[in-house]
């Protein structure tokens, strides 16, 4: 289906965003260990920063979005995020490199998915899904064209070069993208019908039972996603995987969350966004069982490949149509009027777990060992279900 063309320059510019601004630190991180002499324990604490800190302002961006400032903060943060990184070519401290990485971490919060579905929510009415949608498909592919290029250009000895370059083309063209897709507003649709009046959209604090709720089972569902993604590579070996069986089956994920987008794309818009939040965390359930239950059988190395890929396939899909559930799910149940400080307060939870699950669930793993930890995050997942089921419940009364 065809789309505005401000919509297709915001598609491009999240793209570039993560492509630039995120992916390149997991692709560069072991150059800078190399050059630095950094140990990558002591780099990824940077990462950690960054998402912490990326959690702790998103409140703070929340509220300026709800003043209509989403048009100023996407082409702004993405200017200063390009700056920052430039810098890191020339920084040789360990504290200015996590000091940039921090200020890095305010960048993405102004200027990436959370201020971006914010703004298509305000703006776009009851086109929002299928704007974010579009969004979401194309941005899918940001670390296809971040790994290849800074790698290659890595093993070439040149990763400043590589951050120079994708520091200008993103001032030169992601910006300006950016200031495309926001400079003309098209008025929400704040119908009865599109927008529900509860206490929530009132007062959107984490002190409202049924938004507590809702936060938990999001929080808990990135949790068990992000903070497996580090321990990935050693649980497939674990299970019975070589090292290129678990490097293809590991780089199918991305594109497994752009075949559950485009599923979504495609089924009917009358479904409520929560059902489908409840069928992203059921899939991860089930996901995650069948690697638990691989944990603990004895077969060869071809059913193994195959229940692996079906993990990839549940899994993957499920966190790629979550990003596009998550933020239609909250404007549903709680209203669009305060939807900038509604996402800020899913946010700033949801964003620590993001930073806190790989050091919870490699500890857990390490501890206990891999079948523990798996089952660990059953039941992890099975809570987040029951926490997203009660919230609806309790909005209901």
């Amino acid at each position: 289906m065809p789309f505005p063309l401000p919509i297709v320059a915001l598609a491009i510019s999240q793209t570039l965003g993560y492509a630039i601004l995120f992916y390149t630190f997991i692709a560069l991180g072991e150059s800078w260990s190399e050059q630095r002499g950094w140990s990558m324990p002591l780099i990824n604490g940077a990462l950690t920063a960054a998402l912490a800190a990326q959690a702790l302002t998103a409140p703070l961006f929340g509220r300026f979005i709800d003043q209509g400032m989403a048009g100023t903060l996407l082409p702004v943060g993405l200017a200063a995020g390009s700056m920052l990184l430039a810098s890191i070519a020339w920084v040789e401290s360990i504290w200015w490199f996590y000091a940039a990485w921090i200020l890095m971490g305010f960048c993405w919060s102004a200027s990436l998915y959370d201020t971006c579905f914010s703004y298509l929510i305000q703006t776009r009415g009851r086109k929002a899904r299928q704007a974010i949608t579009a969004v979401t498909l194309v941005a899918g592919f940001a670390s296809t064209l971040s790994y290849p290029f800074n790698r290659w250009m890595a093993a070439q000895g040149n990763w400043e070069l590589s951050i120079f370059l994708q520091a200008g083309f993103g001032l030169l063209i992601m910006v300006p993208l950016a200031w495309y897709g926001t400079r003309k507003r098209v008025h929400p649709d704040l119908s009865a019908q599109n927008s529900k009046a509860t206490v929530t959209s009132q007062s959107p604090t984490i002190a409202n039972t049924p938004l507590l709720l809702f936060t938990v089972g999001i929080s808990l569902l990135v949790l068990a996603h992000f903070g497996l993604l580090p321990s990935l590579f050693p649980l497939f070996n674990e299970v019975g995987l070589n090292n290129l069986q678990a490097t293809v089956l590991a780089s199918l994920i991305g594109p497994m969350q752009v075949v559950g987008r485009i599923a979504l794309m495609f089924s009917p818009t009358g479904i409520p966004m929560i059902r489908v939040t409840y069928v992203c965390a059921a899939s991860m359930i089930a996901a995650f069982l069948v690697l638990f239950s691989l944990s603990w059988l004895a077969v060869s190395v071809i059913p193994i490949i195959c229940a692996c890929l079906v993990f990839v396939l549940l899994d993957g899909g499920a966190i790629g149509v979550l990003s596009i559930s998550k933020p239609l799910s909250l404007a549903e149940s709680f209203g669009k009027d305060n939807i900038g400080t509604l996402s800020g307060v899913v946010a700033l939870p949801s964003g620590l777990a993001v930073a806190i699950g790989p050091f919870l669930l490699s500890y857990f793993a390490e501890t206990f060992g891999f079948p523990a930890m798996l089952g660990f995050v059953v039941i992890i997942l099975m809570a987040a279900l029951l926490a997203l089921v009660a919230s609806q419940l309790l909005l209901k009364e």
